[in-house]
């Protein structure tokens, strides 16, 4: 049975997991369920790709989102709900949230291609969150930084990455780094921390957190992994 809260518990503690669904007005949306064209961001706060909406993948890079344009916002800057990416997420700028989570994959979404972050991908309570029986299927690599008031990386609710963690630079939060959190929650590929200045670091709670979930292919650690 799917656990619909973001609660996270570590011993006496607790903490709770806002869905942080964007705020406000979208300043760009693609619905379905039409198939649309390979997204180049050109908007400043948020991107909504929702309503069964299917995104090519682009024939030369892969790209099914790209984002080199500095994005802040009060609540999400990527949003892809119950909707399909056919090629990748790559971010090689700023996307900020001030006040809730900067990327959210959630409600049946499924993204074929990886998650390429060389930029910043922050959060002020998750950076990356893939929740609600959704998809990751070519892995997560960051060569930048994603950082959260809580969790970086959240994996929860039925859903799964595939093709495991690669992390060359920092992923780094006050609670966890990352969290695959729950019994249907699943990572495949394991978590590679490459570099011996790459961290992944979690201060209140861990840096890495298997909580009752399905975990395939180890950690390999070259650099800093810290927590309490």
């Amino acid at each position: 049975m799917r656990n619909r809260n973001f609660l996270l518990k570590s011993g006496a503690s607790a903490f709770a997991f806002l869905a942080a669904a964007a705020t406000g007005q979208a300043a760009d949306t693609v619905s379905g369920p039409a198939t649309s064209d390979p997204y180049t961001n050109a908007e400043s706060d948020i991107v909504t790709i929702d309503t069964d909406a299917t995104i090519r993948a682009d024939a030369i890079t892969n790209d099914s989102f790209f984002n080199g344009k500095v994005m802040s916002n009060a609540g999400s800057n990527l949003v892809i709900d119950d909707s399909t990416l056919l090629g990748d997420i790559v971010n090689t700028s700023d996307m900020v949230s001030t006040a809730g989570t900067a990327v959210q994959i959630f409600n049946d979404s499924q993204v074929f291609g990886e998650l390429n972050n060389s930029g910043l991908i922050d959060g002020d309570i998750v950076g990356v969150l893939l929740s609600d029986d959704s998809t990751l299927a070519g892995g997560l690599t960051n060569s930048g930084s994603i950082t959260a008031g809580s969790t970086a990386i959240l994996v929860n609710q039925d859903s799964e990455l595939v093709g495991g963690i690669y992390n060359s630079g920092g992923i780094d939060a006050s609670v966890a780094g990352i969290s695959i959190n729950g019994a249907d929650a699943e990572l495949w590929g394991g978590i590679t921390n490459a570099g011996t200045t790459s961290t992944i670091s979690g201060s209140s709670v861990a840096a890495i957190l298997l909580s009752g979930s399905i975990y395939e292919g180890g950690i390999t650690n070259e650099g800093h992994i810290t927590g309490q």
